[in-house]
């Protein structure tokens, strides 16, 4: 038997009314609320790093692509919002995330996921993924200002 699963999308029949699955907190929606809330940011679902001598032979290819990644998301997010019908609650959730998350909560960029990235360079090194604690600028050294 499985206690638990840890995967990027739910496994078939999870969704379904009889499924035995669950998620592991129940109001998981109001446990992110709040961590949201307590550390002053969603944390990220991606991060992109470019290598050192690419930026270096490429040096507008950083900014080139930020852009590029935040002009795909404000036509997800405006072509997301014409397609609210796709389940009964789809309008109510976008107010929800409104009222429950921080304005620019999905905002790219090092300056608004600096303090997001700091945590997440804490944990690799409490974890031990990395030998010595590395900063935001350590790992992003072209972004930080």
């Amino acid at each position: 038997m499985i206690d638990a699963v840890f995967a990027p999308f739910m496994p078939p029949g999870f969704y379904a009314a009889e499924s035995r699955l669950r998620t592991l907190i129940p109001d998981y929606r109001a446990a992110e609320a709040a961590y949201s809330r307590d550390v002053g940011y969603v944390p990220g679902i991606h991060v992109l790093a470019l290598k050192p001598e690419i930026v270096f032979a490429h040096p507008r290819l950083p900014v080139a692509l930020s852009e590029l990644i935040d002009e795909s998301a404000r036509v997800w997010m405006e072509k997301r919002v014409k397609y609210a019908e796709t389940t009964p609650w789809m309008t109510d959730e976008f107010a929800r995330c409104a009222r429950d998350l921080q304005a620019g909560w999905d905002r790219n960029g090092y300056a608004a996921n600096e303090a997001m990235v700091a945590d997440f360079s804490e944990e690799l090194f409490a974890q031990r993924l990395t030998p010595r604690r590395l900063t935001p600028r350590d790992l992003f050294p072209s972004s930080a200002g």
